[in-house]
């Protein structure tokens, strides 16, 4: 996404991604807002290993709703909106038509629990927010389906 902002002439943005800015680090965030002063937020940090969250899930919420909360918060304190990146695992794949965003969650997944505890967290901490559920991230660089396919 950054790319794409950053070619157009209307727009600047800035993609910072570990280890300047880690979600688990409090003073991280902080350091990353103080040297960019966003005007809007968004939140692609998070734990995606979804088979691994099953037995790793202290560092899946650790990522996915402690980190989301963090990051939620710290943008509230500047009065910054933040869209956050979601997942259509926080339903429980079991309706037989395409979700809607009015339907309710019903995570069957550690990764889901934890990405659906996010969004609650980030609603709570910054009033100012879009939650986007996605099925997919991509990019030409990185371990994503893009690459992978």
């Amino acid at each position: 996404m950054a790319d794409e902002a950053l070619s157009a002439p209307d727009v600047e943005a800035f993609a910072i991604g570990r280890p300047a800015l880690d979600v688990r680090d409090p003073r991280s965030i902080e350091r990353a807002f103080a040297d960019v002063w966003p005007d809007l937020v968004m939140n692609t940090a998070a734990y995606t290993a979804v088979d691994k969250a099953e037995t790793d899930s202290d560092l899946a919420f650790l990522l996915n709703r402690d980190g989301a909360r963090r990051f939620a918060e710290a943008a509230a304190r500047r009065n910054l909106p933040i869209i956050h990146l979601s997942t259509h695992y926080v339903f429980d794949g079991l309706k037989s038509t395409p979700y809607l965003e009015t339907d309710e969650a019903r995570p069957n997944t550690v990764y889901g629990r934890s990405k659906l505890d996010g969004e609650k967290a980030v609603r709570q901490a910054n009033l100012q927010h879009i939650v986007v559920r996605t099925g997919w991230v991509y990019s030409t660089r990185g371990h994503n389906f893009f690459t992978r396919v």
